[in-house]
């Protein structure tokens, strides 16, 4: 076993049995994982985008948390969270079509308050107001994190026995189409187990959080590489060895939740 892998694994697995224990706790552990999630990942995106100077630090999070009380306070009407889903989703795809003809990073281009309230802080509060409308959604949460990491390890093994066509070098040279499609075999054939696993949603359900999974992970994945890249720098942290930050953990995961909210919404609907 080569050095990275030695790393990686009880990282890994410690990382895995945290969300599962949180997730399977109950609403107020998942929620509780969500927003330490959340600030991990705020504090990583603003210390690389702003600097290590203390008022770079405290003034977007009072921003964030201030913001967080004014939608904390709309969640009583639910007619609002629909259309927040919608632009959040809107924003990722503007910013696919600008990775995809420009190969960088539209979160340098923005406004930085803006690229950190779309990109992370709607994001992870979607999940949280998904969190606390539906008991049964934490079953799902924890079903997205699995998915993701099947995506990932497909992805990976595929990419290394077969890769050979770069699926955007100039972002991500480690990328290939043959990884693409062995992380999304892999995710429907997770999404088919899940269903017979936990019989908590029909098939359909399942297969529905797959495709978006196997899709939107990967632009998760290269819009992070990308904003990487403009900054020069290889990780977002060292908090999880052999894996970086948890900005590089949770990339995938802030491009798919939005998808998994819009479901858990049409499914309770």
């Amino acid at each position: 076993m080569n050095e990275d892998l030695k790393k990686r694994i009880p990282t890994a697995i410690l990382y895995v049995l945290a969300i599962a224990v949180c997730t399977l706790g109950g609403t107020l552990s998942s929620i509780f994982l969500i927003v330490s999630f959340w600030f991990l990942c705020q504090f990583e995106f603003v210390m690389h985008s702003k600097g290590k100077n203390w008022r770079h630090q405290v003034i977007p999070g009072i921003m964030s948390i201030l913001f967080l009380v004014v939608v904390l306070t709309e969640m009583l009407n639910e007619n609002w969270w629909p259309w927040i889903i919608l632009a959040v989703l809107l924003f990722q795809l503007i910013n696919l079509f600008h990775l995809l003809s420009r190969a960088n990073s539209l979160l340098r281009k923005l406004p930085f308050l803006f690229s950190l309230t779309w990109y992370l802080v709607l994001p992870f509060l979607i999940v949280v107001q998904m969190l606390q409308a539906d008991f049964q959604a934490q079953y799902m949460l924890l079903g997205l994190f699995v998915l993701i990491w099947l995506n990932d390890a497909g992805a990976y093994f595929a990419g290394k026995a077969f890769g050979k066509n770069k699926l955007l070098p100039e972002v991500s040279p480690s990328k290939t189409w043959e990884g693409f499609f062995g992380g999304g075999i892999l995710t429907v054939l997770g999404a088919i187990a899940l269903h017979f696993a936990s019989g908590l949603y029909d098939l359909e359900v399942w297969l529905l959080l797959a495709v978006p999974v196997f899709l939107f992970s990967v632009v998760g994945d290269l819009t992070e590489s990308a904003w990487k890249r403009n900054l020069g720098i290889k990780d977002t942290g060292t908090y999880l060895p052999g894996h970086g930050g948890f900005l590089d953990r949770l990339d995938s995961f802030i491009y798919t939740a939005p998808v998994l909210a819009m479901a858990v919404k049409i499914l309770g609907s």
